[in-house]
């Protein structure tokens, strides 16, 4: 990969976690009970701030981290990053089965046996693979709708 070519994903891909966790911050602030979160979102309340944002930004920004890094996804390098954040701040909204991947891994075991036997071999259960569109969501409903118009089925 040329540098030029290089320079310009990383600064792409910046751009993008700009997006996401500024979506993923205020995304956050709408979760809660129906009764109080509904009529919020009715009135458009805007929240005070600060917006935190979640475990999802933080492991967009490994993810960036490493693609910066190496040009590509490397998988150990990921697994590192993911815990060196984890270990910043655990609080940021991690789910029970990352808890506990994050952990083996810190303590040394190795990525692939850690994510393998999450939920006694069976894999996530969580909600993760959803977590791209979500944010994509959060940031343009839009264009959301137009990418997944794109991708539906055609009728004919």
């Amino acid at each position: 990969m040329a540098a030029i070519d290089s320079t310009a994903r990383v600064r792409r891909a910046l751009m993008s976690l700009e997006g996401l966790s500024v979506g993923d911050a205020f995304g956050e602030q709408f979760f809660g009970a129906p009764d109080y979160v509904l009529p919020r979102i009715a009135e458009r309340h805007l929240p005070a701030s600060p917006w935190p944002y979640t475990d999802d930004s933080e492991m967009a920004i490994a993810l960036t981290e490493v693609l910066a890094e190496h040009g590509r996804v490397d998988q150990a390098g990921l697994a590192r990053a993911f815990v060196r954040r984890y270990i910043v701040d655990p609080t940021r909204g991690y789910g029970g089965g990352a808890h506990q991947i994050l952990h083996e891994l810190r303590c040394g075991m190795a990525w692939q046996e850690a994510a393998g036997a999450a939920f006694d071999g069976q894999g996530s259960m969580g909600n993760g693979a959803r977590c791209g569109l979500r944010h994509w969501a959060r940031i343009s409903p839009m264009t959301s709708r137009r990418w997944l118009a794109k991708r539906a089925p055609q009728r004919r």
